[in-house]
């Protein structure tokens, strides 16, 4: 488990032992040391105080990348312990991570002048980090093309989106894509303003006439919103 709660922790220790399998919590073993913040500038992980892998980087960014690394490396320990890994091959493969697995959507710039930066985060823990990390980006206007899946209730994740963006509200070309109008008048009603446009594409072209140079557009809500840009 990368994360966990006080108030579900039990539930999945108690899952756990119905099942005769076994937890582990892995920001209690593991430290990922990034004096900068940024993976991408180097970082050492520690496992229970020791150091477990040595000087590397990772070509991926993100606000969320140091919480995942702590995730992967436990999950890398505990399959150390039944595979020998070299640990040396791992961080020489971590700074070509991007590149060698086609990483894609996480925190991907895709123009500049203005900025366009896409995450596929969907969820509200995802999105909450997500747009709390946008507002500090320097920007003097901010335009978010959004859509959404169908099938979730999206009160509480509008409720994360900031009232003083520019929305542009567009529906993915897939079955489960959320009415761009529906969602406009769901966003509408809590104080968030923009026009619904008739697909992904139309919606980030509307939002570029819009931007100047020293504006940011963010795309996201949905994977399948962010796969329709790249």
């Amino acid at each position: 488990m990368g994360e966990y709660q006080a108030e579900t922790l039990p539930v999945f220790q108690q899952t756990a032992l119905e099942t005769g399998s076994k937890v582990y919590l892995a920001p209690d073993h593991v430290q990922v040391l990034c004096p900068s913040g940024h993976p991408d500038e180097g970082f050492t992980v520690h496992l229970d105080d020791k150091l477990w892998l040595p000087q590397t980087s990772l070509d991926v960014r993100g606000p969320y990348q140091l919480k995942n690394l702590t995730t992967a490396c436990m999950a890398l320990h505990l399959i150390s312990t039944q595979f020998p890994l070299k640990m040396e091959a791992i961080a020489e493969f971590l700074p070509s991570f991007s590149a060698a697995t086609n990483y894609m959507g996480r925190w991907q710039i895709l123009a500049k002048n203005p900025m366009i930066l896409c995450d596929s985060a969907h969820n509200e823990g995802g999105l909450k980090v997500v747009i709390k990390t946008i507002l500090e980006i320097p920007h003097q206007k901010l335009h978010i093309v959004a859509g959404f899946v169908n099938d979730k209730d999206i009160t509480d994740i509008l409720n994360i989106f900031p009232k003083e963006a520019q929305y542009y509200f567009a529906k993915a070309r897939i079955p489960r894509g959320l009415d761009a109008k529906s969602l406009l008048a769901n966003a509408t009603a809590i104080g968030l303003h923009g026009k619904a446009y008739s697909s992904v594409k139309h919606a980030l072209r509307a939002a570029q006439k819009s931007a100047s140079a020293e504006d940011l557009i963010f795309v996201g809500g949905s994977i399948f919103v962010v796969a329709e840009v790249l």
